[in-house]
């Protein structure tokens, strides 16, 4: 591997006598244990423990302790963190250095999953299968383990527990890489989540792993088995990325070898720039002072465009050399109270300084951001294949589990017979499909009521989501629900909010819980206000952390302790369980409850000393109007071509609250007034954004319309990013489903089509169909290759054979050349043919469409 990894080996090759480490470290640390362990709502239990705990056992609760988030301190029990630690020493690497083993091996949690006992069922479930390996061997048979277990699917933002991931089947990426971390600690193999922030050439963000071997560290992909590690789809992107991070447990002092590599220590995590494993990067100085005059800025921010704006990728201090990825990085920052900001174009292996101008002077007209195509991937030459027992017997349970998952989700009779009549009867049907495995559960648990009961059970339904059927008891739902039908039509709240923000399970990003109304107290006096000084008197507010998930109302009013965001649902949660309406909005610091026929917005904790409550009511109006070469762009999209964004603390942040509609080239939005950046932009087809952007200044009860033409002139467009290979429409291609075979030229004769080539249960294939998005007009025709191993075909798709995607189309490896798009116009010319996954191909082929 590059620079970096070959000096992650050091540790491993250095005497455990002379490696550097000292617990604790200095008072600092033996204050923050003692702070943590007093607050823990079983504390007298684990002071027991840690004064009959051995040294080793010692140290690594208290290292856990010294950094652990305030939603663990009030939910996880004593006996599981205890057995944390005791498992995880207990399958320690002879001759492992300490700080390896404490930050990547024992840690009890990996992102901002709530913690659960993983470690003995997947210990259990692994010991057999890796027994004998290397290192190694023994992650790829892990990652084949958690790929039996789970697939790719996008979801909620919140990140559901490792063995909740088993369970489903299903996660997102950052739930397969909590999955493939925890599994790979499980036996005493050091791990650790990898991610870069936002993509520079693809709309989204990516999560995978790296694992320690006796070699040193390597990444493989998730739930993404891989015949060698180094190896994964996202090789390609990840040449291409600008940052590139691996994250570890505390905030531990790091041997010597990685200080130069260290990135941050803060919030309970050490941050690693890995950049240099993934590419070649350069290094990029802020020169200071910028100005005499003034103070030096607190960060440099630096951004990526991605979802529709741009977007903090990463953070430097002024003469702090960073390393970043080739291309080029929007850098802003706020100095004495002004903007400043640059263009940086950083080239591979060199070192650049740039000094910011005041002002945001590259928003000015169009901008360009260009990142070089990737040269030889990252990793190593691995020439294996796919086959041998090992991959035998995985494939064999990859089958039986997925018929064991689908046979196991399928929806009853009896549950089918029961919404029959019942008005939103597809929308009930909807939310137990995608509840899969534990649909069944439930729907005993509905089925068991009767009556009134029954019909608040339905309605509960419709206000879940997937991950809430794994995360709430369906053993206390008769139980739950009685003490909610008290408030249903007792006036307390208006029919049309009483689902979504009394009756719903969902107040943000926590664990799917109706525990407030079960564990919180109800008190006589039930006005917002009193709820506000109830609230305040048992919470208090808790210091932030990079790792722990957002805890319950129930937990953080059992530990009395909560961060920002917590502390918000608590006090929603505290308000509905006196049958108040209450939302928490992503964005806002605030939460809103339903009197008197408006939204009033509280804040948990006061802001100032006469601070009982704020408004929080829209003070503007803002309609913006897009085009695409002077005409209206009709399919334009919040989420991924367009944003509206404040800047605040010297960078760039969306506004997610406010939007009213979007539809038929506009978006309308009601927000505060003050002032704005509005942007929008596409890509070409080498996934490099141009942007174009406004400035607006909103006074109270303004009313402002505002239009954006962003299209990509067809004259700014290499000719490499239109075509990358011509298509010979003489070419006969039969396509074949269910036994009907039928001619390309068949599929509407004298309209575009476009041809997305992939294979089945392919992780690049999957994450392209997910992401694509397509203009009007355009005729999708998506296709499954067959007769490649481990890929079987859906019988509702169109397919062709392997060896003729290789002869037609001039594929090589179909598991690396695929996705492939072919974009074809009436006649039959190619206009654009790009293989491998893209996140962002549909604003780009609305380009071509209206440019030809």
């Amino acid at each position: 591997m590059r620079r970096l990894l070959f000096l992650l080996i050091l540790p491993l090759i250095i005497p455990a006598a002379e490696a550097e480490w000292l617990w604790p470290p200095d008072d600092a640390t033996v204050a923050l244990v003692e702070k943590n362990l007093s607050r823990h709502y079983q504390s007298e239990h684990l002071r027991a423990w840690l004064d009959a705990a051995n040294p080793a056992e010692r140290a690594a609760m208290e290292f856990l302790l010294a950094w652990m988030p305030a939603s663990d301190l009030g939910s996880w029990p004593a006996d599981m963190l205890i057995e944390n630690v005791e498992l995880a020493l207990a399958e320690r690497r002879p001759g492992s250095d300490d700080f390896t083993f404490h930050a990547f091996v024992l840690p009890h949690r990996v992102s901002q999953e709530p913690p659960g006992p993983w470690r003995p069922r997947l210990r259990g479930m692994l010991a057999e299968r890796v027994a004998g390996l290397g290192d190694g061997e023994a992650a790829l048979e892990v990652n084949r383990f958690c790929r039996e277990w789970a697939t790719f699917r996008p979801s909620s933002r919140r990140d559901q527990p490792p063995l909740t991931t088993l369970e489903r089947g299903i996660g997102r990426c950052e739930e397969e890489t909590i999955l493939l971390v925890c599994a790979l600690r499980s036996v005493g193999l050091p791990a650790r989540q990898c991610y870069t922030p936002f993509w520079a050439t693809g709309d989204n963000n990516h999560a995978w792993v790296e694992v320690m071997c006796e070699d040193g560290w390597h990444y493989l992909g998730a739930c993404e088995p891989e015949a060698c590690l180094d190896r994964a789809w996202f090789t390609a992107a990840a040449r291409r990325a600008g940052l590139v991070l691996s994250v570890g447990y505390g905030e531990a002092p790091v041997p010597r070898e990685l200080e130069g590599f260290l990135y941050r220590q803060e919030d309970g995590a050490t941050i690693l720039n890995s950049s240099d494993v993934y590419t070649e990067p350069g290094w990029l100085t802020v020169p200071g002072p910028i100005d005499e005059t003034l103070a030096e800025a607190s960060w440099i921010w630096v951004h990526v465009f991605n979802f529709g704006a741009p977007m903090a990728l990463g953070r430097t201090r002024m003469n702090e050399p960073l390393a970043l990825g080739p291309g080029d990085f929007l850098l802003t920052s706020e100095i004495g109270g002004h903007p400043f900001s640059a263009l940086a174009h950083v080239a591979p292996g060199e070192s650049t300084e740039l000094r910011l101008e005041k002002g945001l002077r590259f928003l000015d007209g169009p901008v360009w951001l260009r990142y070089p195509e990737p040269g030889d991937a990252a990793g190593g030459d691995c020439k294996r294949e796919k086959e041998g027992p090992l991959w035998d017997g995985h494939k064999g349970r990859l089958e039986k589990n997925d018929e064991d998952r689908t046979r196991r989700a399928s929806v009853s009779r009896e549950w089918k017979a029961l919404v029959a009549e019942h008005p939103e009867s597809a929308e009930l049907i909807a939310r137990l499909e995608e509840a899969g495995p534990a649909q069944e559960r439930w729907a005993e648990a509905v089925l068991a009521t009767y009556g009134e009961t029954r019909s608040l059970a339905l309605e509960l339904t419709l206000q879940m989501d997937g991950k809430d059927f794994y995360e709430i008891d369906s053993s206390r739902l008769e139980e739950t629900l009685a003490r909610i039908e008290p408030f249903v039509g007792a006036g307390t709240a208006p029919d049309s909010l009483f689902g979504e923000f009394v009756l719903s399970p969902r107040i943000l990003f926590q664990a799917g819980t109706l525990d407030w109304w079960t564990e919180l107290p109800r008190f006589e006096e039930s006005h917002p206000d009193s709820l506000l000084a109830r609230f305040r008197e048992q919470v208090s507010r808790a210091g932030r952390t990079r790792g722990g998930h957002v805890a319950t109302p129930a937990q953080s009013w059992s530990s009395g302790l909560a961060d920002e965001v917590s502390a918000r649902v608590c006090l929603a949660g505290l308000l509905r369980r006196h049958g108040l309406p209450a939302r928490v909005l992503r964005g806002l610091d605030t939460v809103d409850v339903w009197r008197e026929n408006s939204w009033r917005s509280l804040a948990p904790f006061p802001v100032e000393a006469d601070d009982a409550e704020v408004t929080g009511e829209p003070e503007a109006a803002l309609i913006a109007e897009y085009f695409a070469a002077g005409e209206p762009f009709e399919n334009v999209e919040t989420w991924r071509q367009t944003q509206l964004t404040r800047f605040a603390d010297g960078h760039f942040e969306p506004w997610f609250a406010g939007q009213l509609s979007e539809g038929e080239g506009r978006v309308e939005w009601r927000l505060p007034s003050g002032r704005w950046w509005l942007f929008a932009g596409q890509r070409n087809g080498r996934g490099e954004p141009r942007f174009v952007s406004r400035e607006i200044v909103l006074a109270p009860g303004d009313s402002a319309r505002v239009s954006m033409d962003f299209a990509i002139p067809i004259e700014e467009m290499a000719w490499h990013d239109l075509v990358r290979r011509e298509w010979d429409a003489s070419t006969r291609l039969i396509l074949k489903r269910r036994g009907e075979s039928r001619a390309l030229r068949r599929f509407g004769r004298g309209e575009a089509k476009l041809l997305v080539l992939g294979l089945a249960k392919h992780e690049p294939s999957i994450r392209h169909g997910e992401a694509l998005g397509l203009p009007e007009g355009l005729r999708l025709v998506p296709i499954q290759v067959r007769g490649v191993a481990g890929h079987r075909p859906d019988k509702r798709a169109w397919t062709i054979r392997a060896s003729e995607a290789e002869r037609i189309f001039g594929l090589g490896n179909l598991e690396e050349s695929l996705p492939l798009s072919v974009l074809i116009d009436e006649n039959g010319a190619t206009l654009l043919w790009l293989p491998g996954m893209r996140q962002d191909l549909a604003g780009h082929i609305d380009n071509l469409m209206s440019g030809r």
